[in-house]
């Protein structure tokens, strides 16, 4: 009998993992052609995050930002490297840092939601501490009058690798506060200190309470 009990629970488990639907498209950056489908870098076009003059045109998708195929134990992840030959203050890490995001998707007034995403950070050489990483989930309204989206809340999230060079999860929860909000997108973010990392795996699911 209690046999039967722990097959029933297991199933029962095992379902609700399955019905965790990640609304987030090509969030472990499988497909795509040359570059990961329902992503790309738009750092000119946010006004939320601010490119230092020193660094506008060094962040090249192919060149410093990259989609792996080697990294991740799952597949294909995308890479920052932040680790050009350049002087401490001028650097990438050091003015803009490097940012990557995903494609618009709708959101609901309070609602509740899970973030999480695989990281790796690692130093120069391997031998330090890498970059920051921080996640932010951006909500948007549409003004018709002014045919452009406005940010009306965020939810950020920093990430700690356990250690240097070591894949490791970030995960938090939160909800849409604002009642204008209608779409929301997730950008994942690194800067100072000098260094290489890889994201693969983001997810954003609702959680029902």
């Amino acid at each position: 009998m209690r046999t039967k009990i722990f097959i029933l629970l297991f199933l029962q488990i095992t379902a609700l993992a399955y019905c965790e639907v990640n609304l987030i498209p090509n969030g472990d950056f499988e497909n795509g052609r040359l570059t990961p489908d329902h992503w790309g870098s738009n750092a000119k076009k946010d006004p939320t995050i601010q490119v230092y003059e020193s660094a506008k045109g060094r962040v090249v998708e192919g060149k410093n930002l990259l989609w792996n195929k080697t990294e991740s134990p799952t597949g294909r992840c995308v890479e920052f490297r932040l680790d050009e030959p350049a002087k401490q203050w001028t650097s990438i890490a050091a003015t803009s840092g490097m940012e990557y995001e995903s494609e618009y998707i709708p959101c609901a007034y309070k609602q509740k939601y899970k973030i999480s995403l695989d990281i790796k950070s690692v130093g120069i050489n391997g031998k330090k501490n890498g970059p920051k990483v921080k996640v932010f989930v951006k909500a948007y309204r549409y003004d018709k009058k002014k045919r452009k989206s406005f940010e009306v809340y965020r939810a950020p999230m920093h990430c700690y690798p356990e250690k240097p060079g070591d894949w490791s999860t970030c995960s938090r929860t939160f909800k849409i506060k604002v009642s204008t909000a209608q779409k929301m997108k997730v950008v994942v973010y690194a800067y100072w200190p000098k260094g290489v990392v890889c994201f693969d795996n983001v997810r954003l699911i609702e959680i029902n309470e």
